[in-house]
């Protein structure tokens, strides 16, 4: 029964995996790459699209809620904070230029990862989500289409250590899901890697 939910376990991960969006960065963290067709290095140039929130603004797109500026302006009003932080419809067309690549969140949740742009016009720099503003139609970019075509989930892969897979088999082996010639024979694989 436990070799039988393991096998399903991973047939079910070959299967979602088939239509997942690939991102990862660079060693340096001064490039970007979705899926292998779409690229952003810090200091290139990118073209805003079209707003999808209500009245044309963006929804993706906002000024740098981690700047001193909005910390200063924030109130207790989320409403009023998200339309206020929200580009304006008005930049619809405009480029930018990508200042920052940086991840938010954390090893346990999975990172989301964000364009820090200065846009032409605004005077303010602007935090992008940009896997969700290309798939909305907010970044135009070559190999955007083929995204927003597919439809796909977002998947950010962090390289996860040696340990970490290994503490993994450890919890698998002592909740009897794993026997011990099991657990055995995948530590060798993980440590030969």
């Amino acid at each position: 029964m436990k070799k039988i939910f393991l096998l399903s376990m991973i047939a079910l991960n070959a299967f979602t995996s088939y239509s997942q969006i690939d991102v990862r960065v660079s060693e340096y963290g001064d490039t970007l790459y979705i899926n292998h067709d779409i690229k952003f290095t810090v200091g290139d140039q990118i073209k805003i699209g079209t707003g999808t929130a209500e009245g044309g603004d963006f929804k993706f797109i906002k000024i740098n809620q981690q700047g001193f500026t909005a910390v200063v302006t924030m109130t207790s009003d989320h409403r009023y904070n998200k339309d206020m932080y929200a580009l304006h419809s008005e930049y619809t067309g405009r480029y930018g230029t990508i200042k920052k690549i940086r991840d938010v969140g954390d090893k346990r949740h999975g990172y989301n990862y964000q364009l820090l742009l200065e846009i032409t016009g605004t005077g303010h720099r602007h935090q992008c989500e940009i896997v969700n503003a290309i798939s909305s139609g907010e970044i135009e970019c070559n190999g955007c289409e083929k995204l927003r075509k597919n439809n796909n989930t977002v998947i950010v892969k962090n390289e996860v250590s040696v340990a970490d897979e290994l503490a993994k088999l450890k919890k698998l082996r002592d909740d009897n899901v794993l026997t011990e010639d099991e657990y055995i024979s995948q530590k060798k694989k993980l440590l030969e890697k």
